[in-house]
């Protein structure tokens, strides 16, 4: 298992504190100090929920979405203190502190 994956009983995670994270083909830009977890517990089997954590408060959700071959990106919610901009031909998402 990669060095930031964390198996609790039948639950897989993804947890990582870099700035640069790529999943699934998308490129994720974070500002410093945030936390990403991607996991696919309680999910569609073609969906990965994302969750973004600034200390313990959460700033983002996010939704990959297996569509056609490829993975769609769908942002659920977003804090008001961050400004996202999302690339699509990149498949690069974007977060700033506003």
């Amino acid at each position: 298992m990669g060095e930031h994956m964390i198996l609790l009983g039948k639950r897989h995670f993804l947890h990582a504190q870099q700035q640069n994270i790529q999943v699934k083909g998308w490129r994720f830009c974070l500002p410093a100090g945030c936390r990403f977890i991607a996991t696919r517990d309680g999910y569609p089997e073609n969906d990965h929920a994302i969750s973004l954590f600034k200390k313990s408060e959460k700033i983002a959700q996010m939704i990959l979405r297996r569509s056609n071959g490829e993975f769609q990106f769908i942002m659920e919610a977003v804090s008001s203190d961050y400004a996202v901009e999302i690339i699509g031909l990149s498949k690069t998402v974007v977060f700033q502190e506003k």
